[in-house]
C-alpha cells in the first residue's frame, strides 16, 4: 500500500517542493506526516490546510475535500 505522500497528486508535490527553500521545516514536517501515513482520515487538520493552499496554487482553486489532493 502506497503512504499518503506517494498518493500526493504531482501538481501539489510540485507546489510543496517549490516552497521548502522558503519554508523548509513546514515542508520536512508535512512530508514527514504523509510519509508516515495511509489513510486521509488520520491526516492533522493544520495539515489539511496546508495541503489546501498548495490545492489552491496548483489549481487555482479550493478543493472540494481532503481525499481531492491525492490520486
Amino acid at each position: 500500500m502506497k503512504n499518503l505522500l506517494e498518493q500526493l497528486k504531482p501538481e501539489i508535490l510540485n507546489e510543496i517542493n517549490n516552497s521548502a527553500d522558503k519554508y523548509p521545516m513546514a515542508v520536512m514536517e508535512l512530508k514527514k506526516e504523509l510519509e508516515s501515513l495511509y489513510y486521509v482520515s488520520d491526516i492533522r487538520y493544520g495539515s489539511v490546510i496546508q495541503l489546501d493552499s498548495y490545492y489552491l496554487a496548483a489549481f487555482n482553486t479550493l478543493p472540494n475535500n481532503a481525499w481531492a489532493n491525492f490520486n
